[in-house]
């Protein structure tokens, strides 16, 4: 069986390959697993929220909230009991 992923980072890319080498026998579901757990063994940087965010400067009307897509409810509680009980 042949498994093909395409990974466009070089990082992620060596990394992978050296956890799957670590495997002495890679069956379906060590590779499952592996990939499960890919992310957790990855480093990402984190960003300062403060430096990498920025404020939407824009001018709402009514009609902007008329047109919301859940509009048509009026009573929050009632849509949400009874979407329960049809679930």
């Amino acid at each position: 069986m042949t498994i093909t992923l395409k990974i466009d980072n070089s990082e992620i890319e060596k990394e992978l390959k050296k956890i799957i080498q670590q495997q002495k026998v890679i069956t379906l579901a060590t590779l499952k697993k592996v990939l499960n757990n890919f992310d957790d063994n990855i480093k990402y940087p984190k960003k300062d929220p403060k430096k990498h965010s920025k404020f939407i400067d824009r001018e709402y009307s009514i009609s902007d909230v008329e047109d919301t897509a859940l509009g048509h409810i009026k009573n929050s509680a009632k849509f949400i009991h009874d979407l329960r009980r049809e679930s």
